[in-house]
């Protein structure tokens, strides 16, 4: 049986790696979470509303089981967060890696295009 306690440091670690992959492959990352398929907070870092992120996706249905694409939710004072959904071909939601980054109205270039450009570049992770 493996210790609950060595079990949170391994996740609390590889989250942390990919928060700072995150942050290298990104521009202007001011914060990032990662939600249970439940749509819980599972780990956060940097000046994100968690809570807020995870109530505005299940305002838009990402709890249930259907496809989900990467989006864009506006975030104001110059934030935009992106929310790439982890999950089945069958559409069950394993999880969310959310991406919060400063942007100007001429760097933002419409939700669907500005979510895939995030998606390509966090590819390798």
């Amino acid at each position: 049986m493996i210790d609950q306690s060595l079990e949170q440091a391994t996740a609390d670690g590889l989250f942390q790696s990919y928060a700072q992959l995150t942050s290298n492959l990104c521009e202007q990352v001011t914060g990032i979470c990662l939600l249970h398929g439940d749509l819980s907070v599972r780990a956060t870092q940097g000046q994100m509303n968690a809570d807020e992120v995870r109530r505005q996706l299940a305002a838009l249905g990402w709890e249930q089981t259907r496809t989900r694409e990467p989006m864009d939710i506006a975030c104001g004072q110059g934030q935009c967060l992106t929310a790439l959904p982890i999950q089945q071909t069958d559409g069950v939601l394993l999880g969310v890696w959310c991406v919060q980054q400063g942007i100007t109205s001429s760097q933002y270039t419409g939700a669907t295009a500005r979510a895939n450009g995030v998606l390509h570049r966090l590819k390798p992770v």
